[in-house]
Formats: C-alpha cells, structure tokens, sequence
C-alpha cells in the first residue's frame, strides 16, 4: 500500500516523482508507515491519537530489517487499544513478519506516555527493491524543508534529487539542533491540556536520512525529481 494512496490528515508524503509500484515494506521503518497509515484508513479510533509518532520504528537505521516498533496510544480511549493492537498484529501477520510480546512501558521519548514496545523481524520475502516513502507531519515537514534544508517551498513541490542530496549532505549538525523545541503542556480550568511535543533531533536526524536514502534510489534507479504533497 503506497502512502500516496491514503488521505493523512495534517501530514505530508515524499516519494520518487514517476516511480509507481506495489511492494512490501522492506525495513521495520517502512513497516512502522505501512502500518500506521493502513490504521488511519481502517481504524478511525487511531485517528483520536495525540502523540505525532502514533506507530513508529524504534531508532534511527531505517534499513533494519530487525527492530522494534513503537506504539503510542495517547489520546487514545483505554477501550480503542486492544482494538488497535489487535489490528496491528493482523498487520504483521499480514506481510509475514515475526513479531514478540508487545511490552507496556513508559517512554523516555515523550516523558509520561505510555508505549508498547513491538519487536519484529522482517523475511526474506521482504526485501523487494524500491523506493522508500517518507511520511512526516506538516509542521516537521515545514521545519524540515525550509527551517534545516533552507529551499523556501511550501508543503507540496518537488526538487530535483541531485539537488536535494547536495542540501541534505551540506546541513551542519548545528543546524539540525537550532531546530530543537521542547514539549510543552498548557492547562486552562475547565478545558482539555493542550499538549505540543516539540521537534527533537532525533526526529529530524531520522527524517534527513530517510529524504537522503530516498534521493539516492532515485537517481540510482535513474529518476530525477523527489515530491512531497
């Protein structure tokens, strides 16, 4: 299932412009989209989620094909979880993956939140080349695009690949971490906290690698231009 098939609301989609296929994820990153974004679409409960991750890889080499998945459920009603855990097991089953206990833990990530902690393990079966699929949320994609990577977009265009790399390998690491912004809670009596989690390094850093990742396939499979909409 491709990212660009599915409505994400208040997120953005890059992909390789002209590249259409239909594969399996191959890396518990891509598992962790694949997944998440099938949730979107078949499990509205999913969509009441607060935490920006939601689902994702545990960790930054987003080529593992072994790891650990992350499922947060804040925001989440306690009686939508097991429906949600039970729709993510299918998931895996579904595109053969070995999978553990799922482990009820305390994030270190996002302080207080509960997480479940997946391990997997992809087969053979999916390793089919392609393209990844880099799947952020608007104001990360906006921090990213024009806060680290200074091209001045909006959150649709595209940019040839050559281009993107040269941006992408010229960025210091003290660019990555002026971007940095802590999370924040406020509280009015009588109404619900608002809670906004900030940008963390971590998250960019996981998000330039898979842009560079993304633009090298691209012009190793000779197509130019990476789009984001």
């Amino acid at each position: 299932m491709k990212l660009s098939n599915l409505y994400l609301a208040e997120s953005v989609t890059f992909r390789v412009a002209g590249h259409q296929d239909e594969r399996p994820p191959d890396s518990v990153f891509e598992l962790g989209l694949d997944i998440r974004n099938k949730l979107y679409r078949v499990v509205p409960e999913f969509n009441q989620g607060t935490n920006p991750e939601r689902l994702a890889q545990d960790g930054l080499d987003t080529e593992a094909i072994e790891g650990t998945l992350n499922f947060y459920p804040a925001g989440i009603s306690a009686a939508a979880v097991p429906k949600i855990v039970a729709a993510i097991k299918y998931f895996l089953g579904e595109h053969g993956v070995e999978f553990g206990d799922f482990i009820r833990d305390k994030s270190g990530l996002f302080p207080g939140e509960t997480v479940y902690r997946i391990p997997v393990k992809l087969g053979e079966q999916s390793g089919a080349a392609g393209p990844p699929e880099i799947n952020m949320a608007n104001v990360t994609a906006n921090v990213v695009l024009n806060d680290v990577l200074n091209l001045g977009v909006g959150l649709q265009g595209q940019i040839d690949a050559r281009d993107l790399l040269i941006k992408i390998d010229s960025t210091s690491d003290s660019t990555v971490r002026r971007q940095v912004r802590p999370s924040t809670v406020e509280r009015e009596p009588g109404r619900a906290a608002f809670i906004d989690y900030g940008i963390d390094a971590e998250r960019l850093e996981r998000h330039l690698r898979g842009l560079r990742a993304l633009a090298r396939w691209a012009l190793e499979h000779h197509y130019d231009e990476i789009e984001w909409h």
